[in-house]
């Protein structure tokens, strides 16, 4: 908006001679206004509209670590949510998953610059079961059982030999344990971190 004049004259494209204008320019601008009076006295101003550019954003599903990671890890504000429900919103760029009690679903996440600017990314991701056997033998595959996971586990006499969310190693006390059938129980949480319900199943313990 500009004042002091009866005339106007604006450099814009196509050029506007109201006092006030509305721009919605791509990209940071410098207007000008040319202004005269019944005198034919003129003068001019200059003013520069800044436009904040909506940084590009990324999607990172790490599996075997359950997290979903949105880059860059720098912004003001993430919220990571599905159709249904909001999973996690803050200043976190991450999500853990492992311990979402969801089907596999489209988890959306929309972020928040410095500058109020916003937009939004999504990817499937799909929750499988947990595995019902691991073959610790430190060949790179399969070695730890439930990374990620906060469980405890036990043997078929009760006795309690694991619990951490680090994954199971199939040793306790530094020694691996024997061959065979062991169970576990893993808490499971829905989206406000409410305990819904505890997992109790078995693993079998492979040693080729």
């Amino acid at each position: 908006t500009a004042s002091g004049g009866s005339y106007f004259l604006w450099n814009t494209s196509p050029q506007q001679t109201t006092p006030s204008i509305f721009i919605n320019p791509p990209q940071t601008t410098i207007y000008t206004v040319y202004v005269s009076n019944m005198q034919n006295c003129s003068s001019h101003a200059d003013k520069k509209v800044f436009v904040n550019e909506i940084p590009e954003i990324s999607l990172q599903n790490t599996v075997s670590d359950y997290r979903l990671s949105c880059l860059p890890e720098d912004l003001a504000y993430y919220k990571f949510f599905t159709k249904d429900a909001t999973l996690q919103e803050g200043k976190s760029n991450e999500l853990y998953y492992g311990d979402l009690a969801l089907n596999s679903d489209t988890v959306f996440v929309k972020i928040t610059t410095d500058e109020g600017c916003t937009d939004t990314i999504s990817m499937f991701i799909k929750f499988s079961e947990p595995p019902n056997a691991f073959t610790p033998d430190n060949n790179g595959k399969n070695d730890i059982f439930l990374k990620g996971h906060y469980i405890t586990v036990y043997n078929r006499w009760g006795k309690e030999i694991y619990h951490g969310d680090e994954g199971w190693n199939g040793k306790y006390d530094g020694k691996l344990v024997t061959p065979g059938t062991y169970y576990y129980i893993q808490p499971i949480y829905d989206n406000s971190g409410k305990l819904i319900k505890t997992r109790k199943a078995s693993v079998t313990l492979i040693v080729k």
